[in-house]
């Protein structure tokens, strides 16, 4: 099931973890790791997946289970409920589920790659035109720094607290060894909300609660 997966040694294309239910192949989980020229960069976003019986004819039933408990809406195709918009799953326009073609991995892989972008202000319908225009690139930076307090709030420091089940050992590894490039990532964000004359808000702070709980961790090679 997760052969083909995209998975990223470098942080710079994303990783996607598959997990599913051994009692059941219905029932399964994600763990999503964006791209480091993402807001969501090096974050772990989990996903709850359900498989119908009648799959491939019909799309999986997919859901963001981190979302801050509900306050944080991460795209504009990332609900705070949850709901994952997506033309593949029958929730947004655009090309349908194709029984012939579609499958889980396609699923993934638009989520990773068209969901988590660069610059995702311009994923709501009609923003798009503003792109490359100084209130557009305005409005999207300002987007950003919204979704990377989120990400720093929820898919970093929320998830080494307490990380699922399911991902617990990937979650772990992943941070250890990814905390300087962390660092370096959340302190170009702060620096750039300071030159920009906004203030950081939580992430100095939850840099700081992050790189403590990593350095609580064993060392790798002792794993």
């Amino acid at each position: 099931m997760g052969q083909g997966l995209p998975l990223s040694d470098d942080g710079k294309g994303g990783s996607v973890f598959l997990r599913w239910n051994e009692d059941t192949n219905s029932q399964m989980k994600a763990l999503m790791i964006p791209a480091e020229d993402t807001p969501y960069a090096m974050g772990c976003f989990e996903f709850d997946i359900y498989i119908p019986d009648e799959y491939p004819n019909c799309p999986p039933k997919v859901l963001l289970r981190t979302t801050g408990g509900g306050r944080v809406r991460f795209n504009p195709n990332l609900y705070n409920e949850g709901k994952v918009c997506l033309s593949l799953l029958g929730t947004w326009p655009g090309e349908p589920w194709n029984p012939k073609v579609s499958n889980l991995l396609q699923v993934c892989n638009s989520i990773l790659f068209l969901i988590f972008v660069e610059k995702p202000y311009f994923n709501e319908p009609g923003y798009a035109t503003s792109e490359d225009t100084p209130a557009g690139d305005q409005a999207s930076a300002d987007y950003n720094r919204v979704i990377q307090n989120g990400t720093v709030k929820h898919a970093m420091v929320d998830m080494m607290k307490s990380p699922p089940k399911a991902f617990e050992a990937v979650v772990k590894r992943h941070f250890k060894s990814k905390i300087d490039s962390i660092e370096a990532k959340v302190t170009e964000w702060i620096e750039a909300s300071r030159a920009s004359s906004h203030a950081p808000t939580s992430l100095v702070s939850d840099l700081a609660t992050l790189k403590g709980l990593v350095a609580g961790l064993p060392a790798l090679d002792d794993e």
